[in-house]
């Protein structure tokens, strides 16, 4: 999972030992020396996919899931985590919205974006966690979602996307070509 900055620090999150673990690490950017980890939830004993990571202010956001890219039976749970940068403290967990690497999180403003590959699509308080709406029940094949200004790009899977608006509204622009675009 590709690192990301804030406030002097690196941190990226990876899945390790027996049986695996979901650890965000992070390491001051200048030294190399580490500063803090955090172990992130996710259900124990079943493959767990690499979490994704994203930098707003000075604070890191992480998520780690289970299978989302299956149907929903076969979903089982993970977590979105708010860690600030400097210290490596856990501002707050949430086990409602979680992604992988297979997607993104994503965050702007005020605003944390979390979006599995599939499954409900999230826009969460970047304070608090808490869930400011919620889309969908099963949206297959959001790989690659990408956050601008005021709006979002979803590509799906096999070709094309669309655009939403940042509360989440489907903007009716197709956007891709008829393969993984």
């Amino acid at each position: 999972v590709s690192p990301v900055l804030a406030e002097g620090r690196v941190a990226f999150a990876s899945v390790k030992g027996e049986p695996a673990k979901p650890i965000v690490g992070a390491w001051e950017a200048e030294s190399g020396k580490p500063a803090w980890q955090v172990e992130l939830a996710v259900k124990a004993g079943k493959p767990i996919r690499a979490p994704a990571g994203c930098a707003l202010g000075g604070n890191f956001d992480f998520s780690v899931g289970g299978m989302t890219d299956n149907k929903p039976e076969d979903r089982y749970g993970g977590e979105t985590v708010a860690i600030e940068a400097k210290t490596g403290k856990v501002l707050w967990r949430t086990a409602e919205a979680f992604t992988t690497s297979y997607s993104a999180v994503m965050a702007q403003g005020d605003k944390v974006y979390v979006f599995p590959p599939a499954g409900p699509q999230f826009c969460l308080d970047a304070k608090t966690g808490a869930v400011l709406w919620k889309k969908g029940q099963y949206v297959y094949g959001q790989h690659g979602p990408t956050l601008a200004p005021d709006c979002m790009a979803v590509k799906g899977y096999g070709g094309g996307g669309g655009l939403l608006d940042l509360a989440g509204k489907e903007l009716g622009k197709a956007i891709g070509g008829p393969e993984h675009t």
